[in-house]
């Protein structure tokens, strides 16, 4: 059974045809050499805190003023939102078990 496409690819011309499927393309002569890529190469981010089962998500609200000058402060510090409010919940934590 022919393809209902096959009227129209019989009438293009062959160079605009796609290779068929299935069949091994070489796109080098054999007598160059090839360089081998790495054996796998790593896509997208590392995986981070919202993959981590140790850690899980909360948020808050805080006035935009505040905000805005405690993502300046971040930027010119080099530290990560959730990396100061680790820090910053974890004193206040020891601190509540210290008053005990």
């Amino acid at each position: 059974m022919d393809s209902k496409f096959a009227q129209f690819l019989g009438s293009l011309p062959k160079e605009t045809l796609p290779e068929p499927v299935g069949e091994e393309v070489k796109s080098e002569p054999e007598n160059q050499s090839t360089i081998s890529a790495p054996a796998q190469l790593k896509r997208g981010r590392d995986p981070g805190k919202r993959s981590n089962p140790e850690y899980t998500q909360m948020s808050a609200y805080i006035p935009k003023t505040l905000h805005h000058k405690l993502k300046v402060a971040l930027v010119q510090q080099n530290i990560e939102i959730s990396e100061l409010i680790e820090r910053l919940v974890g004193d206040w934590v020891e601190e509540q078990e210290r008053n005990e």
